[in-house]
């Protein structure tokens, strides 16, 4: 009983390592471009490569974001403008620049499944998802999905990072880190309103365990969220 108990332990600790970690990742990058090469463009992928074309201004991609069949903001669009000039604009360009964002979507959910698992069980939540087939499919759309989808996470593990650190004085710059956070998610994509929504929805019904009956924390995390709404919609 004693050496199995070792041998769990000594399992569990080998597994725990960033080693492990940083293995999973480059295996999920090498599932990603395995096929980099013969994918080509569909239907909704012409459309940011289109929009984006480097020797366009942020003027002009505005304007055709706004001719466009769809509800996007123009800040992915300008990104994307960006990354063209510097690098190639070509069809593999655009896609790994979407393959990268999609990397960093599993590396931000290791991160945040670290506030709640031990590092064997978040590495095992990256495991199930490099090797899941739907999002290496999704990791090769060119398209906003992997780029929001970054934001969003990176925005969520802000939050959670505020919530573990809540006992903590709640200083100006973590303030203005997290309106900021709710202000570029929600001008990415127009979804991003529920997660922002939802960060209201958690604090209103957990309050007393969040902030044992600290009102005032309260209000500084409402008013935040409020406050992002409003630089939004203005």
């Amino acid at each position: 009983m004693k050496n199995q108990s070792y041998l769990i332990s000594k399992i569990e600790r080998y597994f725990s390592s960033y080693v492990i970690t940083t293995l999973l990742l480059v295996l999920a990058f090498y599932l990603r471009i395995l096929d980099l090469n013969t994918l080509g463009f569909w239907g909704d992928e012409y459309n940011p490569f289109w929009i984006s074309e480097p020797f366009k201004t942020f003027n002009e991609i505005s304007i055709r974001t706004n001719h466009a069949p769809t509800f996007i903001p123009p800040y992915y669009y300008y990104f994307l403008n960006v990354y063209f000039h510097i690098f190639e604009y070509s069809v593999v360009a655009s896609k790994l620049f979407h393959i990268f964002f999609g990397i960093f979507c599993l590396l931000i959910t290791f991160f945040i499944s670290n506030f709640f698992l031990r590092k064997s069980s978040s590495n095992l939540v990256l495991y199930i998802l490099s090797f899941n087939v739907f999002f290496i499919w999704i990791s090769n759309e060119a398209r906003i999905i992997c780029f929001a989808l970054f934001f969003q996470l990176l925005n969520i593990y802000i939050f959670f990072w505020f919530l573990k650190n809540i006992n903590k004085d709640i200083s100006i710059k973590k303030i203005l880190v997290l309106i900021l956070s709710n202000l570029i998610v929600l001008s990415i994509h127009p979804f991003s309103v529920v997660i922002v929504f939802s960060q209201f929805v958690f604090l209103t019904i957990f309050y007393k365990k969040i902030f044992n009956n600290n009102y005032k924390k309260l209000l500084i995390f409402l008013f935040c969220i409020a406050f992002s709404y409003v630089s939004y919609v203005i």
